[in-house]
């Protein structure tokens, strides 16, 4: 919640301008940043709360201490899993809640404010709850697919190209058995996820190998995971036509 100023705020490589009055709202699947890249002078009170997901299909499980009741808790969930919009203009009872919070997180031992932080916490949650309700925001229950949580973990692999991945490892991190995640892979790529592995693998050390400072052929190898430079120069010769040595000094031309 930006309480005085404005700021340069992205999430997934999408940019906003907040003003005061913005409140913010993102969760740990979503890229993103304030500033741009330096942060103006500005007062923001920010919250994480750990609802147990790392995932947009995993449950969430909330903390004991909100006294929401069951129905009205259940629709805040959902309002929340099921649209993803990072910026709303606050109303005034969202503004001071955050303000309340402040001195009571800037006291010397926050933990003798506890009850006090869990009472105003929960207004803090009912006054989201009334201000998304009055919008009447839109849901897509999409966000929340086991699909799409597949779909995001198959865009980062280009990322960690370097850890050692296996069929089991790459399920595990989907949250699901891997003939599930087998079966959504084919489906998104029309690959299996070992044939999905080997090209992003691929692609990735080729762009190494053509870049302004060309990577040498061993580099690009471990940086993408390949174990065996041996191996690698098989495969690229396979993928490319050529050895990744030729690759390199051609520019990839």
């Amino acid at each position: 919640y930006l309480a005085r100023g404005k700021l340069h705020f992205a999430v997934d490589r999408k940019s906003w301008r907040l003003e005061s009055g913005h409140l913010t709202i993102t969760r740990p699947w979503q890229e993103h940043r304030v500033g741009n890249p330096h942060v103006q002078a500005s007062r923001l009170h920010w919250l994480i709360l750990d609802v147990g997901v790392r995932r947009p299909n995993q449950p969430w499980r909330w903390p004991s201490w909100l006294v929401l009741s069951p129905s009205d808790l259940r629709r805040l969930t959902e309002m929340l899993r099921h649209n993803e919009q990072p910026v709303w203009a606050a109303n005034a009872q969202l503004g001071r809640c955050f303000e309340q919070l402040a001195p009571l997180v800037a006291a010397p031992d926050p933990r003798a404010s506890q009850t006090w932080l869990q009472l105003r916490l929960n207004e803090l949650f009912v006054a989201l709850y009334e201000m998304l309700r009055s919008k009447r925001v839109t849901l897509d229950a999409r966000l929340t697919s086991t699909r799409r949580t597949v779909e995001m973990f198959l865009a980062s692999l280009p990322r960690h190209l370097g850890r050692p991945w296996t069929l089991d490892e790459m399920a595990r991190e989907c949250g699901l058995a891997r003939t599930r995640f087998a079966h959504y892979c084919q489906r998104i790529t029309n690959l299996t996820p070992a044939q999905y592995l080997m090209r992003c693998r691929l692609e990735e050390a080729a762009r190494l190998l053509r870049g302004k400072q060309p990577a040498s052929v061993t580099d690009a190898a471990y940086a993408c995971g390949f174990s065996s430079s041996q191996y690698f120069a098989t495969v690229f010769r396979r993928r490319f036509g050529c050895r990744p040595s030729d690759y390199r000094a051609r520019g990839g031309g």
